[in-house]
């Protein structure tokens, strides 16, 4: 009878465990602790950023990011991840794992960079988050960047790689060369 007894309330607390969990819902993802300041835009969820337009020539961009800025002729490594945005927008960060760099990045022109290598600039271009831009708290005011660099907290630069290693997509981009028509 007792065991009855230890069994029927086992299984009560199990069943209000689960009622409960069922009534708040799947949980929300957690998205402090990355790069995003404005409080009014923020990530609300992880998006596969090859599924959208903007993001589908990824590879030729960061080809281009590395053939501009870094050294062509060694593997280069990334780490993309994306999210979508409070105001519906699509970002993704891009993380150079050689030279220590995140770049936000909302995509760029797929015709264009398709159609000749040095039109895949976008990425290049985008804003960068390196170590010498970051701070223990963000400045009172706006603005959050300098220049053509972003702004960003110790905390969130290591956040945002570590929610990319969790969620993101590994990249190499093995050593090529230029389009001979195109080199400098």
């Amino acid at each position: 009878m007792r065991r009855n007894v230890i069994a029927i309330a086992f299984a009560a607390l199990i069943a209000a465990i689960a009622l409960s969990a069922s009534a708040t819902g799947p949980a929300r993802e957690d998205f402090s602790g990355l790069i995003y300041a404005d409080p009014d835009n923020y990530p609300i969820a992880h998006i596969e950023p090859f599924h959208y337009k903007q993001f589908s020539m990824m590879e030729r961009e960061m080809q281009y990011l590395v053939y501009a800025d870094g050294d062509h002729r060694i593997t280069n490594h990334f780490c993309v991840v994306g999210y979508r945005l409070a105001d519906g927008r699509t970002e993704a960060v891009v993380i150079w794992k050689e030279k220590n760099l995140l770049f936000p990045w909302g995509g760029g022109n797929p015709e264009a960079a398709r159609e000749r290598f040095r039109r895949a600039f976008s990425l290049a271009y985008s804003k960068r988050i390196g170590e010498e831009n970051l701070f223990d708290r963000y400045p009172d005011e706006p603005p959050y960047a300098i220049g053509g660099d972003k702004l960003a907290t110790r905390t969130g630069f290591y956040g945002t790689i570590a929610d990319c290693e969790r969620h993101g997509t590994q990249h190499r981009i093995y050593p090529f060369m230029p389009p001979a028509d195109e080199e400098d």
